[in-house]
């Protein structure tokens, strides 16, 4: 069971967050939607092994922020406010997973707050809008069957509620091949 707290940030942002589990930490950082409700049941699988700590997005859903939190907002800015967060938690270094808009900012932690970051994992991140990420980022191909078996399985298995739903959408929705 997450225990559920609020944490007001010195920037005004009042988070919701949700935290699960004990052990080494890993941020989860949502996407677009901003609502770490997606979440759930990959903490619930992560939670006997780590320490799980997720939130919705400043100005989404159960975060309440100031417009200034939302104008102008960079993977930088959002980044400065998740490590705003994370020292108010007192989580000193995490791996952190990002989806989307969710991955843009791990991105930027890796980028800014590089000594805060064990590792990243990240899902169908827009590569344009970091500019020169390519020249930093080196993944090696001979991972790639890996990853995307992984990945795969997550998807159909852990991140959705219903497996049958998702299997009848068939093997070219999301090129899943």
């Amino acid at each position: 069971m997450a225990r559920i707290s609020r944490v007001e940030t010195d920037d005004s942002i009042s988070w919701y967050v949700e935290q699960s589990g004990s052990g080494s930490h890993i941020v989860l950082i949502p996407s677009g939607e901003g609502d770490c409700h997606s979440f759930r049941a990959l903490a619930k699988l992560l939670s006997p092994k780590f320490s799980v700590t997720t939130f919705d997005m400043p100005g989404f859903s159960r975060t309440d922020a100031p417009s200034s939190a939302l104008e102008n907002l960079t993977p930088a800015k959002g980044a400065e406010q998740i490590i705003a967060l994370l020292d108010k938690l007192g989580v000193p270094k995490a791996t952190f997973y990002g989806s989307s808009s969710g991955g843009l900012f791990a991105l930027a932690l890796l980028q800014d707050y590089e000594e805060r970051v064990e590792r990243i994992f990240i899902h169908e991140v827009p590569m344009h809008v970091i500019g020169g990420l390519r020249d930093w980022v080196n993944l090696p191909p001979s991972e790639d069957g890996k990853i995307i078996a992984h990945c795969k399985e997550l998807f159909a298995n852990v991140m959705n509620e219903d497996a049958v739903a998702w299997e009848s959408l068939g093997h070219d929705s999301g090129g899943r091949s």
